[in-house]
């Protein structure tokens, strides 16, 4: 057999053995998503408690997809649940209906929802229409304040009415956990301290 045969044989072997890997891991990778619920079933709620991150700087003026701004320094006195995100992230898309679920609990309650993405409201707006969502997402037409900068995303951050970002909280999680409902309806009768 001549040396270019035999590259060529040792060339499709290795093809053929990467292409068995590659769909050996989509079978196992579809057999985890298929026994856990879906993507969805994955996601495990964040910790609640932990430690609290800081002092919220309400320097930043988001726009909702209406064309309203919304400056986030109205909302001192409020609990806030301020995620970052975008469309194209799929962490992103998975937890958003445990945010939307979420948002259905504890609105009505007092809390304030504010999902932030650096996209174009068009975009945001083909997303939220298509998935059904009624939460409300506002296009980030500035760079956060530096307490609200992040290396990944998503990132959440739960404001307190005090000013005080009590958490924060990098990648997809379940955030209609019991646990974090109760930490929320807790911060909204007064309880950041005593969660912290």
């Amino acid at each position: 057999m001549a040396a270019s045969d035999r590259k060529f044989t040792v060339g499709y072997a290795a093809a053929v053995a990467v292409a068995l890997v590659v769909m050996g891991g989509c079978v196992i990778l579809a057999t985890v998503l298929r026994r856990s619920g879906g993507p969805e079933g994955m996601l495990r709620p964040p910790p609640i408690p932990s430690a609290p991150y800081g002092d919220m700087d309400y320097d930043w003026t988001v726009r909702g997809l209406d064309g309203q701004d919304l400056n986030m320094a109205d909302l001192k006195g409020k609990v806030v649940f301020l995620n970052i995100w975008a469309t194209w992230c799929p962490p992103c898309r998975v937890e958003m209906p445990s945010i939307q679920r979420l948002y259905e609990e504890l609105a009505p309650e007092g809390v304030v929802f504010v999902l932030a993405s650096d996209e174009d409201a068009g975009t945001l707006r083909d997303f939220v229409r298509d998935n059904d969502f009624t939460l409300p997402v506002y296009s980030a037409t500035t760079r956060p304040p530096p307490a609200l900068e992040t290396e990944a995303i998503p990132t959440t951050f739960i404001i307190s009415p005090d000013g005080k970002i009590v958490r924060r909280h990098l990648g997809m999680a379940q955030w209609d956990h019991p646990d974090v409902v109760e930490f929320l309806r807790g911060l909204l009768q007064g309880g950041s301290a005593r969660n912290g």
